[in-house]
């Protein structure tokens, strides 16, 4: 795709989101998370809306800065020496070829080792559907209190005092994601061949694995981490939209709404300093064996 064909509003919009990148990437250094979850979002808006419609050499660049925010957001949750040289260089080398994009000029040579291993997530094949009947209610998971929740239910912890800018970010965050999965939800349900649709719901599950990662909030990632894992093989046509899919995104949907809701509340004060716990341990089963194929448990 090279792009001349759209609306020209699309560029701007991708020089919009770097130029919001770049104010963030001024205050980053190494061996600290300043910026990082900013940052993030902004990518995943530059994934969404700008990096699909582009040509080929912008999506395998920003595929390039994904993998390198994911090794951050897996890992130690800090930037490096060579995670901030990366990064401004990819601003420049970015700059550049949305402004030849605009004006339909050749756009600069790609690094080579920015190049990815396996396309980029705007090159998967869109799924393949059966249509579901449509799913009864889930029942949604239920916040207990630490002492109240079975043995094996993790909980988790936050730090009310050193992450507290963080977990207010991170909140406000999330309630938009799940609005985010509720409305993709509707329209899988009707239309449960809608790739974009599908790759919205994965960029959400994403966008919440590497926030609650980053927080160190691991019962919250790793529900996440499955849910992802699960959206990622519909894209990628190893699984069909089904009732089971989208009960399970739904219960998905609503476990990642009880912890929102719980970290909001303390937050705010209620409650704060316990532990929360969000039954996931059956569902988290239950999406693995989806993912093997597997009857569910």
């Amino acid at each position: 795709m090279n792009g001349s064909s759209l609306d020209p509003a699309t560029p701007s919009r991708g020089t919009e989101i770097l130029g919001q990148i770049g104010v963030e990437l001024a205050f980053v250094e190494p061996e600290s998370d300043t910026g990082l979850l900013p940052i993030n979002s902004l990518v995943m808006d530059f994934e969404e809306f700008v990096a699909p419609l582009a040509p080929a050499p912008i999506g395998a660049a920003t595929a390039a800065l994904r993998r390198w925010l994911d090794q951050i957001l897996d890992g130690s949750g800090r930037f490096t020496a060579d995670s901030v040289r990366q990064m401004n260089a990819w601003h420049g080398w970015m700059t550049s070829a949305l402004l030849a994009w605009e004006r339909s000029q050749p756009l600069p040579t790609l690094p080579e080792e920015w190049n990815s291993p396996r396309p980029a997530a705007s090159a998967s094949a869109p799924p393949v559907a059966s249509p579901p009947p449509t799913p009864a209610p889930a029942p949604a998971p239920t916040v207990l209190p630490a002492a109240a929740a079975p043995s094996d239910e993790p909980t988790i912890q936050l730090n009310l005092g050193a992450d507290a800018e963080l977990l207010h970010e991170f909140h406000a965050e999330s309630l938009e994601l799940l609005q985010n999965i509720e409305q993709g939800v509707l329209i899988l349900e009707k239309d449960p061949g809608n790739a974009a649709t599908i790759n919205s719901i994965f960029r959400a599950f994403h966008t919440f694995k590497g926030g609650a990662g980053f927080l160190h909030l691991d019962a919250l990632r790793n529900l996440a981490h499955d849910l992802e894992s699960l959206l990622d093989a519909v894209r990628r046509s190893e699984l069909r939209i089904s009732s089971d899919i989208i009960d399970l995104i739904l219960e998905g949907g609503d476990a990642l709404k009880q912890f929102t809701q719980a970290i909001g509340s303390q937050i705010e004060g209620t409650r704060a300093g316990e532990p929360i716990v969000v039954p996931t341990r059956h569902l988290i089963q239950r999406v693995r064996a989806a993912l093997r194929g597997d009857p569910s448990p």
